[in-house]
């Protein structure tokens, strides 16, 4: 099945673009000056298979998965792996809990505001 642009645009609304000085506003009025500094960390090397750092976090990513969550009201997530996300998508749904608790609870939900990871990484 096919879904045109128009339908999704219906349903699903997306974070407005913003410049990169734009975004790293965004990240240090959250307090989060530190993935600022991480994200102009050198890029690991072609041939660097293995590291023992983590990888560097991508703040347009990061802002637009935030704006997702809060944009479109989420309450549950389901995410595949751990990273930088999570930090983002936890924030996001405690966000989103301090707003929206009271309404939530008239919805028959189960867990309102929690954040699903299933990880594959045996050390994490």
């Amino acid at each position: 099945m096919i879904v045109s642009k128009n339908i999704i645009d219906k349903y699903v609304k997306f974070p407005q673009d913003l410049s990169l000085s734009e975004i790293e506003i965004f990240f240090e009025d959250k307090d989060l000056d530190y993935l600022i500094k991480l994200s102009k960390s050198n890029d690991l090397s072609v041939n660097e298979m293995v590291s023992s750092e983590p990888y560097k976090p991508k703040l347009l990513d990061l802002y637009r998965i935030y704006q997702f969550v809060i944009l479109n009201k989420r309450t549950t997530i389901l995410e595949f792996g751990s990273g930088w996300s999570s930090l983002i998508l936890y924030m996001s749904l405690n966000e989103l809990k301090t707003k929206f608790s009271r309404e939530v609870k008239k919805l028959r939900r189960n867990n309102p505001f929690e954040l699903f990871i299933l990880e594959n990484e045996k050390n994490i």
